[in-house]
């Protein structure tokens, strides 16, 4: 063994005796390979995640190392786990022992400074490398009644010597329910966000931890109960997730032993922060369950790859009949090792093919990289949040007159859709419902459409014209910005508001026509589009108009950068000079006059 790490861990000892009361005995004796060492363990000043929930003194919940816990102790770097160590004590102090085996690195290996790393739960596949440490969330979870499974709050903690303060990495959730006979909950972000798998761990410069989630991170929780085949009512559970901001919140699945389902959905942006649990109190209270019993008549999806459908029915049709069941797909938890990545392909219990569904799931087919087609049938009548988001490959979306909602983000991403007819049932387009489709060039929006979500065609770089029916009432915030290749918008006189950013960044639109419904035009709802040349303004009330640049764009070289778009403001005629005295429409007084007849 080196001598540098035996020199380094007789520092450690002769450091905890002299840093820790209960360790009375000073010693400077060097640890030889396989002799018992002790590392004293406490939890983080606001334990809301480790190994046990305990009841404290005056209600709550405060959180302790349990007998029998491990950890693992690495010195500077290491793989496999590093050092096991165990512990037989209970509290929010322990005591846990366990000899070094191996130590890679010595102090000179990192300029004269090295750690003890330590990491609840112990993890045999766990490394770390002197500056993080990697190691798994599950994505599969146990809940248990009142408490945690020991195996999911995963804390980390660094130190120069033997005594160790472990900080947490995740959030703990604690959920009730009202409904019978669900067996399973599957938690995630709106916008794919990461809430498990293999993340690293490291300190930033005020030694708070700092998760790093990878690319083998997952972004849906699946949760089932420990004790029972159910979940009971009243009763709370709990389950893990890494911190982070969901921008468009999280939705919970719920699915009943008969193969129902209902979702509940928050679609607000919240945060999770580690060290904190939260609760989620009866989220499916009310919801309707689609009906279980579905048939595999039909099938809906289609692959680049047409090897993939042949290559999933013979690994998997147990029964023989050329098609997959819903408890043959269930059998099954990812493509791993079958085709790669599972990432590109989901996991597998989501490739059921039936007709009876009533909804595409939020995030059903969120990153099918290879789904090129889709004819979703007439039984559907809502498409879920993110349900097709990052779908590279889709070419070719049937909607059905069945369908009234486009989910947010529900095709955001799919950069190879060319073309989208909105059928003439859809009410409401959500929130970056198309953002970022790079290839697309046409939409065809029904007059039901009554609403424009925030973001829904931003970043459409292709989309040249657009007809907005004269249905809509509003045109939400950023729903058109960076649409660099628009050139035509036609907005209706049922339009009584433009949002913030709605049109920034159009560079290659030139004119547009104001109508006489619009009573308010948000800041920079034309910001920067540098070859815009002519707005005519229809009503002869001047519409409430924002300070905040509407009609300016950004000239770096030249200071202020903000500058006005060199345009001719067209009013009636009888409108002139109230539009010259309104309040901002002042700003552009000298390029105001008169609609050309």
């Amino acid at each position: 063994m080196n001598t540098k790490f035996y020199l380094a861990i007789g520092a450690c000892l002769f450091l905890l005796g002299s840093c820790i009361s209960d360790l009375q005995e000073k010693t400077t004796v060097i640890p030889q390979q396989g002799e018992l060492v002790k590392v004293t363990a406490y939890v983080d000043d606001t334990p809301m995640t480790k190994t046990g929930l305990v009841d404290k003194e005056g209600g709550g919940k405060s959180v302790v190392w349990k007998s029998g816990n491990s950890i693992s102790l690495f010195f500077n770097s290491g793989n496999n786990g590093g050092n096991e160590f165990t512990t037989s004590t209970n509290g929010p102090k322990a005591d846990f022992l366990g000899t070094i085996s191996a130590v890679s690195g010595d102090l000179s290996g990192v300029g004269g400074q090295a750690y003890f790393w330590g990491l609840y739960p112990y993890n045999v596949s766990a490394s770390c490398d002197g500056t993080f440490i990697t190691t798994v969330l599950p994505e599969s979870q146990l809940a248990y009644q009142g408490d945690v499974a020991d195996d999911l709050l995963v804390t980390v903690g660094r130190s120069e010597n033997l005594a160790i303060h472990f900080k947490n990495t995740c959030s703990v959730i604690g959920f009730t329910l009202t409904q019978e006979n669900i067996k399973k909950v599957v938690f995630s972000g709106n916008a794919g966000e990461p809430v498990a798998g293999e993340f690293k761990i490291s300190f930033d410069d005020n030694n708070k931890v700092v998760d790093n989630p990878t690319e083998n991170a997952v972004e849906s929780i699946s949760i089932t109960p420990a004790e029972t085949s159910t979940f009971e009512n009243g009763v709370t559970y709990y389950f893990a997730t890494l911190p982070g901001t969901f921008s468009g919140g999280y939705s919970l699945s719920f699915i009943k032993e008969d193969g129902g389902e209902a979702t509940y959905t928050r679609e607000s942006s919240c945060t999770f922060k580690a060290s904190t649990l939260y609760t989620m109190a009866n989220k499916d209270e009310g919801l309707t369950f689609t009906n279980g019993q579905g048939t595999n008549q039909t099938e809906i999806i289609t692959f680049a790859d047409s090897d993939i459908k042949t290559a999933l029915v013979n690994e998997f049709d147990t029964d023989g009949d050329g098609e997959l069941s819903k408890g043959e797909a269930a059998a099954v938890t990812s493509l791993t090792g079958v085709f790669g990545n599972s990432k590109d392909y989901k996991s597998f219990d989501e490739f059921q093919y039936f007709t009876s569904i009533t909804a595409i799931p939020d995030g059903m087919f969120s990153r099918w990289a290879l789904l090129t087609s889709i004819v979703i049938p007439n039984s559907v009548t809502s498409i879920g949040h993110s349900a097709f988001y990052g779908c590279t490959g889709l070419t070719s979306v049937v909607i059905p007159n069945s369908v009234t909602s486009i989910g947010n983000y529900a095709f955001e991403g799919s950069s190879g859709l060319t073309s989208f007819v909105i059928p003439n049932s859809v009410t409401s387009i959500g929130v970056k419902a198309f953002h970022g489709c790079t290839g697309l060039t046409s939409v065809v929006i029904s007059n039901s459409v009554t609403s424009i979500g925030d973001h829904a065609f931003e970043g459409c770089t292709c989309l040249n014209s657009i007809v907005i029916p004269n249905s809509v009432k509003n045109i939400g915030h950023h729903s058109f910005v960076g649409c660099t290749g628009l050139t035509s918008v036609v907005i209706p006189n049922s339009v009584y508001s433009i949002g913030l950013y709605a049109f920034s960044q159009c560079t290659r639109l030139t004119s547009i026509v104001i109508p006489g419904s619009v009573t308010s035009i948000d800041s920079r709802a034309f910001y920067h589009c540098i070859g815009l040349t002519s707005v005519t303004a229809l009503s002869e009330t001047p519409p409430q108009l924002s300070k905040e640049y509407v009609f300016y764009y950004y000239n770096q070289n030249i200071y202020p950068h903000e500058q006005q778009l060199d345009i001719a403001i067209y009013v009636p005629k009888n409108s002139v000079d109230a539009y010259k005295s309104a309040s901002n429409w002042s700003d552009y007084a000298d390029r105001i006059q008169v609609i050309p007849e």
